[in-house]
């Protein structure tokens, strides 16, 4: 975000770098947000293995909670938070105001993380199980298996086309 501010005319070919690594971190954010899921579901599939509650809820509701806060809530309270920094004090300075927010919630992070680590042993983050391996789906082993044959599945169009 902080790169933004730096661009001037002269510059205005940097802003393509720049968007490669929104790119990557983008990416890096959707990958760490589906490996907590998993391991939330992981864990509440373990409870559920000794309760009566339905098996498989959490599997479609913690991501969905997750687009949903991403998509609704952040580009909401985003656009309306960024654009009243913008239009007051101006681009440089909303940008730079973000970066600033940033990099202090990545250093609260980063310290929480490891006091979190050295004073108890864990991470505050979900970890999966010690000798748990994630659980696959059956569709998954079934489309890994080597035996299986799945050319009828191809065949058949994606979308109807009436």
């Amino acid at each position: 975000v902080y790169g933004y501010t730096l661009l001037t005319p002269s510059t205005k070919y940097l802003i393509l770098p720049l968007e490669a690594t929104h790119g990557f971190t983008f990416a890096l954010f959707w990958s760490a947000s589906a490996d907590v899921t998993k391991a939330l579901i992981d864990r509440q599939k373990q409870r559920e293995q000794s309760s009566s509650s339905s098996p498989g809820t959490w599997n479609t509701a913690i991501p969905m909670v997750i687009g949903a806060m991403y998509s609704s809530v952040g580009v909401g309270l985003g656009s309306t938070l960024g654009g009243y920094g913008m239009h007051h004090y101006g681009s440089r300075a909303m940008y730079r105001t973000i970066a600033g927010i940033v990099a202090c919630l990545f250093v609260v992070h980063t310290m929480a993380s490891i006091g979190c680590r050295v004073l108890y042993g864990t991470s505050f983050l979900p970890d999966h199980p010690k000798g748990h391996e994630p659980t696959t789906d059956a569709s998954t082993t079934e489309a890994s298996s080597p035996t299986t044959d799945r050319s009828s599945e191809l065949e058949q169009p994606l979308l109807d086309e009436d």
